[in-house]
C-alpha cells in the first residue's frame, strides 16, 4: 500500500472523476482511509485496495456516504 502514496489518480463517481493526488493511507478498524492532498478522502476495504494497486481501477460504494466512487490510477 505504500507503493500507493504519492500516486496520481483519477477520484470521484462514475464520469466525475477529477484528478488527484494520494498522500496517506491509514487503517481505520477493518477498512483504510485513503486521503488526498486535496483534503478528501475515500473509506476502502482491503481487497479494494489490491484491487486498485493490482488492476490500476477500483469501483466501490463508498462507506462514508454510500455513493458509488471510482477511483482510477493514471501514473
Amino acid at each position: 500500500m505504500k507503493t500507493l502514496i504519492g500516486s496520481k489518480v483519477l477520484h470521484g463517481s462514475p464520469g466525475y472523476q477529477t484528478s488527484e493526488t494520494i498522500s496517506e493511507i491509514t487503517p481505520k478498524g477493518r477498512d483504510f482511509e485513503m486521503a488526498f492532498e486535496s483534503g478528501c478522502f475515500s473509506t476502502l476495504s482491503l481487497d479494494e485496495l489490491y484491487e486498485l494497486q493490482n488492476d490500476g481501477e477500483v469501483h466501490f460504494k463508498e462507506k462514508t456516504h454510500g455513493g458509488f466512487t471510482v477511483i482510477t490510477l493514471t501514473a
